[in-house]
């Protein structure tokens, strides 16, 4: 079996006992208009037998249409990092810190406003539709994520033939940029101790691999595709991994098959290397000699994406729109 398809194999398990478990939970039963998704590597189908799990949880409808929401959430948060505990999830990062329902009327109500990245729209928003899938109430899902895409694409109807949907490409680019600005902004606050900075290594080669393929992986699907683009496209793109949806930017495009291959190539080296416990990898991060040959393969990485991203961009006149 090849790495991706062991680690496929092994997200599938995984989410399919969570899914199973969750939906035997009667603390869920009073959020009928609930959905819960999960990020990161297990929606990517690259979760090893190691990694954590990313839950968000998005109502379709106000909270206030439950009695005692409050109460009942904390109940529902309760027993689902009970069954985490019991599926031998690592515990949830920064002390659950993001375990909260938001609802999707506020959500779309922020889209672009001063706030969306403080409440944490903008985070569930992207992450929604580039690295989502379904825990909890498929139904429910499916709803919230077209109505977000509409949102994207409201000026679709007046532009049916050769609609662009710089909205949203905009959106991805900012995410992207997001994303490097908060591993600055960690290297901003310099710490002594020297397990620490191995970790910073380590979420930096994440950033140039898993993070660069699911922005720009989603950018090369969005703008590979012939005249006009509407939120079922994207809808549809949503159900791929970010590496499927890479290579199926270029499947049209013969003379970015060695490209292809050497991105394809890197990352299947990047998913071999996270395929162990997290003190194993802070162990080869430790030397300074892993970390150069590692980060030089980076490299090669984000010039692979690069050079598709441009070439693909440019034969359907995108890259415009991804620069000014």
């Amino acid at each position: 079996m090849t790495i991706r398809s062991i680690k496929k194999s092994n997200s599938d398990k995984k989410i399919s006992e969570l899914q199973t478990k969750l939906c035997a939970a009667s603390e869920l039963e009073p959020f009928a208009d609930l959905t819960i998704f999960a990020t990161g590597s297990y929606a990517r189908g690259e979760a090893s037998e190691f990694s954590d799990i990313d839950l968000f949880f998005v109502s379709n409808t106000p909270l206030e249409n439950i009695s005692d929401p409050n109460i009942k959430s904390l109940r529902m948060f309760s027993k689902i990092i009970s069954v985490c505990d019991e599926l031998d999830f690592p515990k949830f990062s920064n002390d659950g810190e993001f375990l909260e329902v938001l609802e999707k009327p506020t959500i779309l109500e922020h889209l672009g406003a001063r706030d969306d990245a403080h409440l944490n729209h903008f985070t569930a928003r992207l992450l929604l539709i580039l690295e989502s899938r379904c825990i909890f109430c498929e139904d429910v899902y499916e709803s919230i994520l077209k109505s977000i895409l509409e949102a994207y694409f409201r000026d679709y109807p007046d532009h049916p033939k050769d609609f662009k949907p710089t909205f949203l490409v905009n959106d991805i680019l900012r995410f992207w940029k997001t994303l490097c600005l908060n591993y600055e902004n960690k290297r901003n606050q310099p710490d002594t101790d020297q397990e620490k900075q191995i970790k910073q290594k380590i979420k930096n080669l994440k950033l140039k691999f898993s993070r660069m393929l699911t922005c720009f992986g989603s950018i090369c699907y969005i703008v590979s595709q012939n005249g006009s683009v509407d939120h079922r496209d994207i809808f549809e793109m949503s159900k791929l991994s970010p590496l499927e949806r890479l290579e199926h930017a270029c499947q049209n495009y013969p003379e970015l098959k060695v490209t292809l291959s050497t991105a394809v190539e890197e990352y299947e080296w990047f998913l071999e290397l996270t395929n162990v416990p997290e003190e194993e990898l802070r162990r080869q991060f430790s030397e300074r000699e892993f970390r150069v040959k590692a980060f030089a393969r980076a490299s090669v990485f984000g010039d692979a994406i690069f050079t598709i991203t441009k070439s693909v961009a440019e034969k359907n006149n995108y890259l415009r729109f991804l620069l000014v």
